[in-house]
């Protein structure tokens, strides 16, 4: 069993949820999900708790860099516009192209943006990162 599966059977058994339950279940709710909301007040706890500034971190920061190490790490250009339930691949281009703290503006960012160019709007589903 991989340690993200061990990860959240573990979390599940602590919480006494089942597989079929919500990994982040509301606190209002309990057959519900954890609202946005009130994973943005966790996210903003979690930084300041570690002494950042949540002014300059919060939820869509967290979301494209996740996005972008999932990319630098595979390649898979695809699996990350689904990661971020784009509809079309030059959506996840343009994002990917501009200034990140993974990707940057250097050879991987460059390299995206210039490959936009010579895409149709959902063409490229074997692009690469």
């Amino acid at each position: 069993m991989s340690e993200a599966r061990k990860s959240l059977k573990a979390w599940l058994d602590r919480r006494g949820g089942t597989i079929r339950d919500f990994v982040f279940p509301s606190r209002i709710d309990y057959l519900g999900h954890l609202s946005t909301r009130q994973y943005a007040r966790l996210v903003d706890e979690w930084v300041s708790t570690i002494g950042l500034d949540k002014r300059e971190y919060g939820t869509h920061s967290m979301r494209r860099t996740k996005a972008a190490l999932i990319c630098k790490a595979t390649g898979n250009l695809r699996a990350v516009q689904i990661l971020l339930s784009h509809t079309a691949l030059l959506q996840t281009l343009v994002t990917a192209g501009q200034r990140h703290p993974v990707w940057g503006s250097g050879s991987i960012g460059k390299m995206l943006i210039e490959h936009v160019h010579g895409l149709g709007h959902d063409r490229g589903a074997n692009a690469k990162c």
